[in-house]
This record gives structure tokens, C-alpha cells and sequence, in this order.
């Protein structure tokens, strides 16, 4: 016993002699049970046979024994030493030693044999401490603390959506459909936009003209008319199909057609595009170069590794600090070929199929966690994240959009417009009109979630997830039918499991200049600056100026700022 475990018992000594005093006053006797009182006796043993014999049964008692100890084994095994440190009262001891003593006259003249006290034997029976090292316990006080700070920063993670990369207006914000800059620069169609998330207000775009022009939304307010790009850099190498920000919003990844794949860094100060890096997709079975689908950054914006689809049904990994592939992933081309990529911070990729499939990746073991496919094999022409729940992701490219949980592998939600049929979830018709772009947005930390979606029928459309009867119709096509007020309402559903948003309307929603639904639209003058899209809208994102304003482009090379 050393002085710190003495120094605890004196310091428990009024608690344990309440709870020592308490289980004397309980004991049952036992006949045939001699107790001596002698300073040297600290065990006693039966003898008598017929004390035996009724307890014989118990050796083949196929019950479980409870290890608990009774108040009487504990008095039996308790030691000298205890007793006399915690003031074992001599009265009662005394009492019950004359009072046993007479209940056994009759034997007392037998032999009796008792067993010698080890001064441990008393002391472990009734008393355990588990004593540990300063340092270990220090160790184990650190980890706790850890473990805690870890899982903070999990909850802090996951409600600051993708890393704290989405904007996150005021509560009561809502898009408009005011025009406030028209970007005509493009020669040909607009294939993506990309937030430049280390320069606010900043953004860029890349086109079929083969280059990637850098936009200051700080500067789009009050020069609707004069607005030029602030930078443009020229591959030369084919259209860029693809772009999107890395190494902290201070770097832009595009990807041609061709298979080329560079970062162009961003000077601070005069925000020109510089080429930093450059690779060249490895040449297929055939010889031929791989073509490149699409590309993000992987691990988030802030991340160096930049992964990439390409024609092959394989998924890339570079990264941008390290010679060679952080990874390669090949896929199964019966799923369909790839169309688009989306890079999730949590450590997955998933990728969207001609088909309607989309295949999930997990990138810390490199192995194909799921599949899921839409219900009518449908093309995923576009892949957003649900924002703070990182297994949720919304696929759009067909008559609907859809969220998908990655998790369940099932569809939890479905957004109907009303160029469908007014049968929600019915595939039986071919398909009039398509989605191609999208956008999932939170309002403020604790606001509702909205998603912006537009396609081919030249519209934009805002739904809230949250209140969907306050969804509407964001800007209108040319000549739109839909335009006056009351023509369209909207209402949710639940169909198969299925949360659907349903757009509703009695008029006839058909676009109404069917030759601008192509894809397949030439350069159109300045002078022709109308304030709706008169083409199939391609990708939507958000920037933040003096206010937060929505970006769209079309397939004629015309970006909209709207507010």
C-alpha cells in the first residue's frame, strides 16, 4: 500500500465506515459457522458434515453463480487490519462472536482447523485499485480532447456545405430576372462557369472558341453596356468542354476535347492567366488520344488534386505536386459513356453516363462504392452537390432533375416542369424538352435550400425544396405563354417513396420558337442583346458582387448576370 492509495482511504474513511456499519447490521447467521475473535483468525472452516450436505447440490447447479459478494462473505474475508483502520465497533464484533459461539456448544469440542491470514488475501477481496501513470493518464485526457476537436470539426464541416466553397445569401434573398450585365465576348457555346472562390467576385467561363475568359462581377454595376472580360487566355488546342477552380481559388483547371488538361494560375494583382502546368491524356488501345469529358478538383477547391473522366470510361487522378497519376479508375463502358464528373470533398467522385447511370467512386480505397441509374436511362448531362449533406447529389439532363442518396441508393427527390406530361414520373412519351444546367444553393445558415435549374426550353426556373408552392418561373422564354400571372402553380407529392415538386399549368408550355431549341446556334451581333436567353441555357453558378447575382449562359456564347 503506498502513501497516495492511504491517503485516499483517509480521505473516504467517513463514507466507507456509513457503508461498513450498514452491512454488519445485515448479517445472517449461519449454523455451523465458528468465528473466532482472535487477531490471528481471519478464515474459518465447516466441518460438520451435515453443514455439507445439504449444499452437495450446488456442484452440479447448472445455473450461472453470481459474482457479486454477499454482506456475509465480505464480513467473513475482511481482514484484522481493515477493521482496525476503519473502527470496526468490539461490541458488536463481540455480540455476535458469544451469541454464534453458544449456537454451536455442541461442536465445540472438535478439532478445528484454521488457515493462516495473508495479509493480501483480506485486502483484495474488498477492496480494488486500479492505479495508472500520470503520463497515461495525461495521454488518455489528450485524446478525449481530440476526439472532441475532431468531431467539432465534422459538424462544422458538414454545415458549411462543400467546405464553406457555396455562397450563402441572406435568408430573404431571392433571385430576380433584372438584367444586370450581357457578356458577349464568346464566339461560340458556353460549356461551364466556375466560381473563383479565392477573389470575390470573380468568375470564369470557357467555350467551343477554345478559350477561358475571367469575369469581375464587382464591375458589371452600373455598365450594362461597356462590360468587357478582365482576362482571356487562348490554348489554341480545341473547345475546353470543362473548367473548374483549384489549389485554393487561386488556380483554373480546363480540359479540351482533344485530351489536353492545363491550370492557368492567377496573378493577384493584375489577374492575368498564366499556363502553370499542362498534361496530355495517354493515347488509348488504338493509339489514338483519349478525349476528355470533364474535369474538377477533387478533396474540394482548396485541394491540389485535379481529377478528370475521359472518353475510355476511366476517371484520373493528377496531382498538381507529385510526377505521374495520384490514381486511375477504369469503368465499365455498358454503363453508358461518360458526360460529366462531380468531385465531392468527402473523398468521392461521381460520374454521370449517356445512359442515366451514375457511378460512385470511393477514392481512399479506389473502389466503385455504387451505382444508381435513372428510371428511364435518361442522359446526366450535370452533376451538383445537395450542399451540407455530402451522400446527396442532383443529376439533371433529361425531362427532370432529380437528388440522389448515395447512401440508400435510391431517388429522394424529383422536380416535374410542366413541359412533361401532368403525369409526374411517366416516361411513357418521348421527351419534348431537356434539363442541361443546374444549381443547389443554400439561403443563409439556417435558410431553406433552393435549386435553379434551365434547359433547352430556354427557361429558369427556381424551386424551393423547403416551401415548394413558392417556387416559380425565373425568366421566361421569348414569347413565352406562361408569362402571365396564375399560369403556372406548383405543388409536391409523394410517389414511390418520392418527394416530387410538380409544376402545373393549363396552358399549352411548348417553347415557341422551336429552331432556337438547337444547340446548333451561330454568333449572334451585340445589337441583338435581348433580356432572355434565345438558346438552350448551358450552366448556371453564382457570384457575389455588391449583392449575390446568378450567372447563366446559353448556347449561343451569351452570359446573363441577373438581379
Amino acid at each position: 500500500m503506498t502513501e497516495h492509495v492511504e491517503n485516499q482511504l483517509l480521505a473516504m474513511s467517513a463514507h466507507l465506515i456509513k457503508i461498513q456499519s450498514s452491512t454488519t447490521q445485515h448479517i445472517t447467521e449461519a449454523p455451523g459457522r465458528l468465528v473466532l475473535s482472535s487477531s490471528s483468525i481471519s478464515r474459518c472452516v465447516q466441518l460438520e458434515p451435515a453443514a455439507v450436505e445439504p449444499h452437495s447440490d450446488k456442484l452440479y447447479n447448472t445455473q450461472p453463480r453470481r459474482s457479486q459478494k454477499t454482506s456475509l462473505s465480505q464480513e467473513a474475508h475482511m481482514n484484522t487490519e481493515w477493521q482496525h483502520m476503519f473502527g470496526h465497533s468490539q461490541e458488536q464484533s463481540t455480540t455476535k462472536s458469544s451469541e454464534q459461539l453458544a449456537q454451536c456448544g455442541g461442536v465445540s469440542g472438535a478439532p478445528t482447523v484454521a488457515q493462516p491470514a495473508h495479509s493480501q488475501m483480506g485486502h483484495s477481496a474488498s477492496y480494488v485499485q486500479y492505479s495508472m501513470a500520470p503520463c497515461r493518464i495525461e495521454l488518455r485526457n489528450l485524446t478525449a480532447r481530440m476526439q472532441q476537436k475532431y468531431q467539432k470539426s465534422l459538424r462544422s464541416h458538414e454545415d458549411n456545405g462543400e467546405g464553406g466553397e457555396d455562397l450563402l445569401p441572406p435568408p430573404s434573398w431571392r433571385p430576380g430576372n433584372q438584367l444586370l450585365a450581357y457578356l458577349h465576348e464568346h464566339k461560340a457555346r458556353v460549356n461551364q462557369l466556375a466560381r473563383v472562390p479565392g477573389v470575390r467576385g470573380l468568375f470564369a467561363s470557357c467555350s467551343d472558341d477554345g478559350t477561358v475568359r475571367l469575369w469581375d462581377a464587382n464591375r458589371l454595376q452600373g455598365h450594362a453596356y461597356v462590360n468587357k472580360s478582365k482576362s482571356m487566355y487562348n490554348r489554341s488546342a480545341g473547345p475546353v468542354i470543362s473548367l473548374a477552380s483549384c489549389e485554393g481559388g487561386q488556380s483554373l483547371v480546363a480540359a479540351t476535347q482533344e485530351g489536353s488538361i492545363f491550370v492557368l494560375r492567377m496573378d493577384s494583382e493584375s489577374s492575368r492567366m498564366t499556363l502553370s502546368q499542362c498534361r496530355q491524356v495517354s493515347a488509348g488501345s488504338a493509339g489514338a488520344a483519349e478525349g476528355c469529358v470533364a474535369c474538377a478538383c477533387a478533396g474540394g477547391v482548396h485541394a491540389g488534386v485535379i481529377s478528370y473522366a475521359t472518353l475510355n470510361a476511366t476517371v484520373v487522378g493528377w496531382d498538381l505536386r507529385a510526377p505521374g497519376n495520384a490514381w486511375k479508375l477504369q469503368g465499365d463502358l455498358k454503363q453508358g459513356v461518360y458526360t460529366c464528373l462531380y468531385a465531392n470533398s468527402a473523398g468521392y467522385v461521381a460520374v454521370g453516363t449517356s445512359s442515366g447511370a451514375i457511378c460512385v467512386w470511393d477514392l481512399r480505397f479506389q473502389l466503385p462504392i455504387t451505382t444508381v441509374r435513372h428510371p428511364n436511362s435518361e442522359r446526366v448531362r450535370r452533376i451538383v452537390g445537395w450542399g451540407g449533406l455530402s451522400s446527396r447529389v442532383w443529376a439533371v439532363g433529361g425531362r427532370d432533375a432529380a437528388a440522389w442518396c448515395l447512401e440508400a441508393a435510391q431517388r429522394t427527390h424529383a422536380l416535374w416542369p410542366c413541359t412533361n406530361t401532368s403525369h409526374p414520373l411517366n416516361y411513357s412519351t418521348p421527351a419534348c424538352q431537356y434539363l442541361s444546367a443546374a444549381y443547389c444553393g443554400r439561403r443563409g445558415a439556417e435558410g431553406g435550400r433552393f435549386l435553379v435549374t434551365g434547359g433547352s426550353d430556354q427557361r429558369l426556373r427556381y424551386w424551393d425544396l423547403n416551401q415548394p408552392e413558392d417556387s416559380y418561373v425565373l425568366l421566361h422564354a421569348p414569347a413565352d405563354q406562361l408569362r402571365p400571372p396564375g399560369a403556372i402553380k406548383y405543388r409536391s407529392r409523394i410517389i414511390d417513396g418520392t418527394t416530387v415538386i410538380q409544376e402545373c399549368s393549363k396552358l399549352n408550355p411548348s417553347a415557341p420558337a422551336p429552331a432556337a431549341a438547337s444547340e446548333d446556334n451561330v454568333y449572334r451581333s451585340v445589337e441583338s442583346r435581348s433580356f432572355h436567353h434565345t438558346a438552350p441555357i448551358t450552366d448556371i453558378t453564382m457570384v457575389e458582387g455588391n449583392k449575390c447575382y446568378l450567372v447563366s449562359s446559353s448556347a449561343d456564347g451569351v452570359i446573363n448576370v441577373w438581379k
